[in-house]
């Protein structure tokens, strides 16, 4: 049934659509395209990419302070793709349940959020991160300038940012992302940058997800500008682990919230029943 509002038409009414478009009237015809039948596999098969990408949706948005809107315009797909690979290894039809292993999300490890400018383009020391009980360490090499850490013209000051993100996939909740940053300056005197370790809390049976950035700064008549831009972010993903352990239910409240699909529900990916 269509409805008349502001003298437009909204709905549908004689097997047409009605919508309106800018205060403009529109009126669309019926779909041409065949009906198809969806079958059980289909049907699961959309679920476990719904669910991916309600948890992307989130990932981008708790690791946002990465890359901000520089990202190349096919990263949504690209990081929907390497999740839903990643849980569909996961799921069992049988249980409509998820089994995580420690190395189920090792898709995402080295996942560029924009491809055009890699990280590894950039920064050329070989970053390590290790994971024991309840901690996450990141280290970063000795490192030299030119050699491994390339700077763009006119640019005296990198922030190395670290982030870290945690999940509780079977509960449906991710907690607010913790970043630390290393500041490196270009002085023309000593362009070697020493070793350095990070480290970061981590929670048992999480999904914990580390990050790294480089914004890169140069001196203008008004103070530092930042040079990144949407052609030059170096920003990825360097690490997506399941921690050991059964997670207890996260306390909801300014570190903790719910992932929220489409629907309005939690989307949570279920451990199979004990």
């Amino acid at each position: 049934m269509a409805i008349l509002e502001d003298g437009f038409y909204s709905g549908k009414m004689n097997g047409l659509i009605y919508k309106r478009v800018k205060n403009q009237q529109i009126v669309v015809g019926p779909s041409k395209k065949p009906h198809i039948k969806h079958t059980p596999a289909m049907v699961t098969s959309s679920g476990i990419f719904g669910k991916a990408s309600t948890l992307n949706s989130y990932i981008r948005a708790y690791m946002g302070m990465l890359f901000d809107q520089f990202h190349d315009g096919e990263m949504v797909a690209r990081l929907n793709k390497s999740s839903n690979l990643a849980l569909n290894s996961a799921f069992s039809p049988e249980t409509s349940s998820f089994t995580f292993n420690a190395d189920c999300f090792n898709r995402l490890i080295g996942f560029e959020f924009n491809i055009e400018s890699k990280v590894e383009d950039s920064l050329f020391g070989h970053v390590t991160v290790t994971y024991s009980e309840n901690l996450v360490a990141v280290l970063i090499p000795e490192m030299t300038i030119p050699r491994q850490l390339e700077f763009p013209t006119g640019s005296k000051k990198c922030a190395i940012i670290i982030s870290s993100t945690l999940v509780a996939l079977d509960y449906g909740y991710i907690k607010e992302s913790e970043a630390k940053v290393i500041i490196v300056m270009r002085d023309g005197e000593s362009n070697v940058i020493p070793s350095q370790s990070i480290e970061f809390p981590t929670e048992p049976g999480r999904l914990c997800i580390i990050g790294i950035a480089l914004h890169f700064y140069k001196d203008t008549f008004i103070g530092e500008s930042l040079v990144n831009n949407k052609f030059f972010s170096p920003a990825a993903i360097l690490s997506a682990h399941i921690t050991d352990g059964i997670g207890a239910f996260p306390e909801e409240g300014e570190e903790w919230g719910k992932m929220i699909n489409e629907k309005g529900k939690i989307a949570i990916f279920p451990a199979p029943k004990v």
